[in-house]
This record gives structure tokens, C-alpha cells and sequence, in this order.
């Protein structure tokens, strides 16, 4: 821990606090440290949260900055081992036993669900989600050895080549994977596509981690595909976040308290989070889209999804603010 954190935490001399930094401590050690984004220039955690604690003037915010990294839904390196795991053992295994008619409780339950799975293929969403990874940990079969991201075969893709590839490899289904989604704006686009482009393939949508109105999207386009071509589309998410977990201008799980003095801190750290930009990113203090923002206290190992809090993770090109979780931005 930095000793200006230790001296501010023995400077105030209160029972919360000290309660809080024991819960930071757990955290950093437990989770934290495995932040990734430009790991090797933002330093570690400790030293960005320093610097970001000093971002305020006065001891009362900054007691709300540090409250707040107790709140935050942090996910893991094991974490998401468990989401990649699940998401096979769950929503992924019922899909293809419901395609296949395989019942698991008779013997060679197991071996049909391995033949399901062989003539699947199983791509990412997006480039972010590690889909290496998702093979090693469920010990899946590569017969289908290409896995591009259907986010860049929507803007790139020769469609007679893919339905060439599919013939080829005697795939009969496409399990398609991302590790968070938002309102959807980004993943759904190349989720539709992939099932009116795919031809008679059967596609499965499997989000490791969705907020409500990436959920409520995904199910309108479900109704949508299915009305299409019956049985040509399921969205099947791991953990889909409740609203409750969000922290929104007209909605809080924090105490009344709690509430107002975030909310106090968000309006009067905007200008400089922002770095007086008023259009664009980071779009609003309740963070992304500016019309309706999420309010998002997730924070992913792997970056901070841009619907997240953007005094958390924004760093302005002025130089105003300076995040503990800096985001990695692709623009």
C-alpha cells in the first residue's frame, strides 16, 4: 500500500474508513493487481489509486472516491475462468442436447454432447473476448480451427466463403461468445448478421456478461430472428446483470446518504473527468450512451467497459483527471 494512502487512512481516524481500506487491501490483492490495460505504463494499483484519490482537494471526497472501489463489480482472471466454464457447462451444453435430442441421463450422454460440439463452431463476438482461452478451459475439440470475430466478418466477410467453410469443416451450428455486453450496439449488429448470413446454421448468442439493456435487445432480436426462421436464433446469457447493480441519476442500491455524495462528486469532478469535452467521449458523468447513460460499476480485468462510471476510468487528453482503472480506448 503507497504510505500517502496509510497517513490519509490514520490522518482521519475513523472506524468506516478503516473498515473500508481493509476491504480495498483484500481487493488489490485478490483482484486489482490483475488489471491489465497498459499495465506496464499506469503502474500498479496502488500508485494509480493514489494518484486518483489526489485528483480532489478535500478529505470528504476523497472518503467517497475510496468507498466507491468497495462497490465496484471487479471480474477476474479466475473469475472469468469460471464464466467461460459455466457458459459451456450451461447455456451452451442445453442448446446443443435440446439440437440434438440428447437426453443426459442415459449412458453416452457425455460422448454425444462431444459429437455435438465437433461439428460447432464456436467464434467470438468481438475481438475482446479470448476465445483461446474458452477452448483450453472446456477442453472443446478444434475441428473447426478458424475462429474469426463476427464483428470484422460483418464489415469484411465474403459470405460464399463462409458458407464454403461451413460445408467444408461439416459444421452445423454457430455458438457465438462475448465477454460483456452493454446496451448491445456493438455485438448485436454482427450477431443479426451472422444468423441471416450464415444460411440454415442454428446460432447461439452466449454473453459472459450482459447489463439490462444489452438483455432486452438481444430478446427483441430473438423474437425477431425466430419470426424469420423458426429455431435460428437463442440468447442464452452466463450473468445477466440485475438494474440494481447499476448507479444510474434517477436510480441507487447505496444507501440515501451514499447516494448523494457520489452523486454530489460525479457533477462537481465532470469538468475536469472530462476535460471540458461536451460531445463525445467519455458522453456523460453516468458514463455511456449520453441519452440514457448506464451508470456501470463494472470493471473487467481485461479493460473497463465505457458504460462504467467515467470517474473511474476516464482519462481526459487534457490531463484533467487521472482514473484508477484506465480504460484502454480502440478510438
Amino acid at each position: 500500500m503507497a504510505n500517502y494512502i496509510e497517513e490519509l487512512i490514520k490522518s482521519w481516524a475513523d472506524d468506516e474508513m478503516t473498515v473500508v481500506n481493509l476491504r480495498v487491501d483484500y481487493l488489490e490483492k485478490r483482484l486489482f493487481k490483475s488489471y491489465e490495460p497498459n499495465k506496464f505504463i499506469n503502474g500498479e494499483f496502488w500508485t494509480r489509486c493514489e494518484t486518483w484519490l489526489k485528483n480532489v482537494s478535500t478529505d470528504a471526497d476523497r472518503k467517497t472516491l475510496y468507498r466507491l472501489l468497495t462497490r465496484i463489480f471487479y471480474i477476474g482472471p479466475a473469475e472469468f475462468e469460471e464464466l467461460f466454464r459455466n457458459a459451456y457447462e450451461g447455456p451452451v451444453a442445453r442448446w446443443l442436447c435440446e439440437k440434438e435430442g440428447i437426453d443426459v441421463c442415459v449412458p453416452g450422454a457425455q460422448a454425444a454432447l462431444q459429437k455435438a460440439a465437433e461439428s460447432t463452431w464456436f467464434c467470438p463476438v468481438t475481438d475482446s473476448f479470448r476465445i483461446n482461452s474458452f477452448f483450453h478451459i472446456n477442453n472443446l475439440p478444434a475441428n473447426a480451427n478458424l475462429r474469426p470475430d463476427w464483428c470484422s466478418l460483418h464489415k469484411l466477410a465474403d459470405i460464399g466463403k463462409l458458407s464454403s467453410y461451413a460445408n467444408t469443416e461439416q459444421i452445423t451450428r454457430l455458438v457465438l461468445l462475448e465477454d460483456f455486453v452493454g446496451g448491445g450496439s456493438q455485438s448485436l449488429g454482427a450477431v443479426q448478421f451472422a444468423v441471416e448470413h450464415s444460411n440454415v446454421l442454428d446460432v447461439l448468442f452466449v454473453p459472459m456478461i450482459i447489463c439490462p439493456e444489452g438483455a432486452k435487445k438481444a430478446r427483441e432480436l430473438e423474437i425477431q430472428l425466430n419470426t424469420q426462421r423458426l429455431g435460428s436464433f437463442k440468447f442464452s446469457p452466463v450473468l445477466e446483470l440485475p438494474k440494481t447493480a447499476f448507479f444510474t441519476p434517477t436510480s441507487s442500491a447505496l444507501t440515501q446518504k451514499d447516494s448523494i455524495e457520489l452523486r454530489d462528486l460525479l457533477l462537481s469532478t465532470y469538468p475536469a473527468v472530462s476535460g471540458g469535452v461536451t460531445k463525445g467521449k467519455p458522453y456523460h458523468m453516468y458514463g455511456y450512451p449520453p441519452h440514457d447513460p448506464t451508470g456501470g460499476l463494472v470493471v473487467m480485468y481485461t479493460n473497463t467497459p465505457d458504460n462504467t462510471l467515467p470517474i473511474i476510468h476516464w482519462r481526459p487528453a487534457s490531463g484533467s483527471w487521472e482514473p484508477v482503472f484506465p480504460r484502454h480506448s480502440r478510438v
